[in-house]
């Protein structure tokens, strides 16, 4: 019997890899909960709830719970002062202070998230089956809707499995206050509390913005051997409508002809295109060795805003004892920044048609490393627990920055932490 675990374990890998499910019972859970932490910045608490029914041998139901709490500071895109400086909130009633020589952040960032995702699998005979989603998430100031199908179809004597997703979202953005118009000017602090820019007003800076989502995703999974899986896909986003960040800034600053160059004169909202469309390329390896399984991926994505970016995953599956898995993780992600990212702006030169100083759009690099502990219980029932560090840096010091600019680290490198704990288990009602 040893010697066919090898064999059997790697059939059940490319099985959960092509998606070709294993018998199983009528009800599987998952319940987790994450806790993320950047170090001085945002912290987040996600619990999730996962279930799958089998309503019969050929349907499926699937529900999704997600609930999010963030807290925290924010950077808000303006640059470093060497005097402090004091920024208003798109409602125009409250403000924060931001001090010398550090990179402002909104200190009041908080934010409560509820997403619901239902999904139903039909099979239709022996090869094929479709998936069919909706799902929904509100947030305080972001309303978010949207439905998906993804159909499934196997050949090669189901060696072979060729995926086609369409999914579609509608999202409405009303932030508190209204969205700004873009680059337009911050208004000073009290300025605001009476003026247009109440959540309530209708005119210019009000109401509700909204945003529009197509995905296309193309997929291949072959099985190889009895221990290799290969997968392939390519997807394609689009979105239009209202993409800008109403609470990022980008400052103007001082020229050099000016008595202080690079200090901010002025904050104005962001602006970003209102189009976007992402395409990937995505490829995958699982290799069952032995005991362990080895599993390498990697992505490369480019857009119309000019970020291009990649990504590489190592996973590497140790079992060390029989009802314990070990699982290494280490990944690597860089990008180049999008054409419209500018740090800050030059006080005299012609605004252009789109800025951010967003340092997401920013070229950056990253590197995550992981660890994830898989403990399987005497009763069948899984708990599993995964930590992760999050490294990432970018240009500190850009050529293109003037006066007291130079001194300043405009791209702070961020670290964070995340711990998630999972319990898994299924049952027949």
């Amino acid at each position: 019997m040893a010697a066919t675990r090898p064999i059997s374990g790697a059939l059940a890998a490319a099985c959960a890899l092509a998606g070709v499910s294993a018998p199983s019972r009528a009800v599987e859970v998952e319940t987790a909960v994450m806790v993320y932490s950047e170090a001085d910045r945002v912290a987040a608490l996600e619990p999730v709830i996962r279930m799958t029914h089998a309503l019969s041998p050929t349907r499926t139901l699937g529900l999704k719970l997600v609930l999010d709490t963030l807290t925290g500071a924010s950077p808000n895109g303006a640059v470093p002062s060497t005097q402090a400086q004091t920024f208003t909130r798109p409602s125009g009633n409250s403000s924060y202070t931001a001090p010398p020589n550090t990179t402002p952040l909104d200190d009041a960032f908080s934010d409560r998230r509820g997403e619901l995702d239902l999904s139903l699998e039909q099979r239709y005979g022996l090869l094929t089956r479709a998936s069919y989603g909706v799902h929904g998430s509100v947030e305080q100031d972001y309303l978010s809707g949207g439905a998906s199908l993804v159909i499934k179809r196997e050949y090669d004597r189901r060696n072979r499995l060729l995926t086609l997703g369409l999914s579609v979202g509608f999202d409405s953005v009303r932030p508190q206050g209204g969205a700004p118009a873009a680059l337009t000017e911050m208004a000073a602090p009290g300025e605001g509390e009476d003026d247009d820019l109440r959540e309530d007003d209708e005119g210019e800076g009000g109401g509700s913005e909204l945003k529009t989502t197509a995905d296309l995703l193309l997929g291949l999974t072959q099985i190889v051997d009895r221990s290799t899986v290969l997968q392939l896909n390519y997807s394609a986003c689009r979105a239009s409508g209202y993409l800008s960040d109403p609470y990022k800034f980008v400052s103007v600053v001082q020229s050099g002809l000016g008595t202080a160059p690079g200090e901010p004169l002025r904050q104005l909202y962001e602006g970003r295109p209102d189009t976007r469309l992402k395409q990937s390329l995505y490829g995958r390896v699982k290799r069952h060795l032995g005991r362990d399984i080895l599993d390498l991926s990697y992505r490369y994505l480019w857009d119309d805003w000019g970020i291009r970016s990649q990504t590489a995953e190592l996973h590497y599956h140790l079992r060390a004892w029989e009802a314990l898995g070990i699982e290494p993780q280490l990944r690597w992600y860089t990008q180049t920044a999008a054409d419209f990212y500018r740090h800050s702006l030059v006080d005299g030169e012609v605004l252009p048609a789109d800025a951010s100083a967003d340092p997401r759009l920013a070229a950056l690099t990253a590197w995550t490393y992981g660890l994830k502990l898989r403990h399987r219980l005497a009763s069948g029932h899984e708990l599993s627990l995964r930590g992760e560090l999050y490294r990432q840096g970018g240009e500190d010091h850009p050529a293109d920055a003037i006066g007291q600019l130079r001194r300043q680290d405009l791209f702070p490198d961020l670290e964070a932490f995340m711990i998630q704990l999972a319990y898994r288990f299924d049952f027949t009602p």
